[in-house]
């Protein structure tokens, strides 16, 4: 009987997968391509730190030249923060380099959110193991509450507030969050957060954004999961029984030990260092931190969602990643609406008549039902022609011209924009340089009304 159970005990072991730490040949690969090359990339130096390598003195000759020829002033908080992430894995002193308190520089910095979400995380990360000083602009824990702002309702975070979720800066918000494991709000965004990550890896193992494919996306998993104590056989991240380190190292690495970004592509820096940031979190826990030996508070219990899409529309799988989610919502709540084909057309640019009848359905106003004569171009038994008159007559929309409407005319980005600003109070800002330009397309409208509509609903 015992031997029986010890059979059995042996069978799960060997079905079960279980990883202590990454290939301990593919992370010396690595270092000894660093060890010949004449510069070295932050991330690159981090690695070798990371690894018990001795950075190359010239590294850091390089950092000294650059702060003192700045004299001590960076335009980004990313500057200071990186650089007070490599002193203190290298064992030297962010307190006092070359006369600078590189601490202090990012816990003052003034515009932390110059470059986005990436100002608070890299500024979090660089404070930890840190001496606050009263009277600091940033402390770590508001930090930590700024970066929880940036959490979009999917459960990824934004480059920018009100842009779509990312992969990679839903990994690096995670690590940030990471020494906050008793903090009721952390909990609950780190679990909708690792939900939404669950959510972007595919049947085959890869993780994509927008489309693509991205061997740092799965670095940056494995750097997450490894930070929060995650073991990476959680079944939220197995697919097909295997890791996304499985997948990272079958798919991306290359006989040189290099990693590609992309499944088309060749060796790419960004790629390999990242990957040996991974493969060193697995061995150590959170990167970041000198001090890894602390027990967990605890971590989230991981909810894979349902990520199956409800929408009717044949065309659905054209509609962008970053629009899906906003699109899901604004179809059940009876705004967005497909063509009597069943598409949605979302690539195509929308026209001034399907603006009008988003707006007003958007907006929840009663169609006017009674004679419909003002446009010579919009006639009363047109689909459009309640809603262009209703969307006259609550001021929304005007025509282009005293008797006509351009009913099948298309939005220009400016005009899209002055129209949310009007109906919603909502400034796109910087994010129409991202999405917007030119004419607006189908779900690029619907999507930011959506946004608007939600900003609205914070308020």
């Amino acid at each position: 009987m015992k031997r029986a159970v010890l059979l059995l005990l042996i069978i799960c072991l060997l079905l079960t997968p279980v990883y202590a730490g990454a290939d301990n040949d593919d992370i010396q690969k690595i270092l000894g391509i660093y060890s010949l090359q004449e510069s070295l990339s932050v991330w690159e130096a981090l690695g070798m730190a990371l690894n018990d390598k001795e950075i190359p003195s010239s590294f850091f000759d390089g950092l000294s030249s650059e702060i003192i020829s700045k004299e001590g002033v960076y335009r980004s908080v990313i500057e200071y923060a990186k650089t007070a992430i490599i002193l203190k894995a290298a064992n030297k002193d962010p307190h006092s380099f070359e006369g600078y308190d590189i601490i202090q520089k990012i816990a003052d910095f003034e515009k932390i959110e110059s470059s986005g979400l990436n100002g608070p995380i890299y500024s979090l990360l660089a404070l930890y193991e840190t001496e606050e000083k009263t009277g600091a602009l940033w402390t770590r824990d508001k930090l930590r509450d700024l970066i929880l702002t940036y959490q979009n309702t999917d459960g990824g975070f934004a480059l920018v507030k009100g842009w779509a979720s990312d992969n990679d800066l839903t990994c690096m918000a995670l690590t940030a969050l990471s020494e906050y494991p008793a903090d009721s709000d952390v909990k609950s965004a780190t679990t909708n957060a690792l939900a939404f990550l669950s959510s972007k890896i595919g049947a085959d193992g890869l993780m994509y954004y927008q489309n693509n494919d991205s061997s740092e996306n799965l670095s940056w998993t494995i750097i997450a999961l490894c930070a929060l104590d995650i073991p990476l056989s959680d079944p939220a991240f197995l697919r097909d029984g295997k890791t996304v380190y499985d997948t990272l190292i079958s798919t991306y690495r290359l006989e040189d030990g290099t990693f590609r970004h992309s499944i088309s592509g060749t060796s790419n820096n960004i790629a390999t260092e990242q990957a040996l940031l991974a493969m060193s979190a697995m061995n150590i826990g959170n990167i970041f931190l000198k001090d890894n030996t602390d027990e967990p508070a605890g971590t989230p219990d991981i909810v894979i969602p349902d990520t199956s899409v409800t929408l009717p529309f044949t065309d659905k799988n054209d509609i962008s990643d970053w629009a899906l989610s906003f699109i899901s919502k604004g179809y059940e709540t009876g705004m967005i609406k497909g063509d009597d084909g069943g598409l949605l057309r979302p690539k195509s640019d929308i026209s001034r008549a399907e603006m009008a009848a988003l707006l007003v359905r958007a907006l929840g106003l009663p169609l006017y039902t009674g004679n419909i004569s003002r446009f010579s171009d919009v006639a009363g038994d047109d689909w459009f022609g309640q809603y262009v008159t209703t969307a006259y007559i609550y001021g929304i929309m005007a025509g282009t011209d005293m008797r006509v409407f351009s009913p099948y005319s298309t939005v220009a980005a400016g005009e899209f924009k002055e129209l949310l600003m009007e109906q919603f109070s909502y400034d796109t800002g910087t994010v129409e340089s991202l999405y917007l330009s030119g004419h607006v397309t189908r779900e690029e409208a619907a999507a930011y009304i959506m946004m608007a509509l939600e900003a609205g609903e914070t308020e």
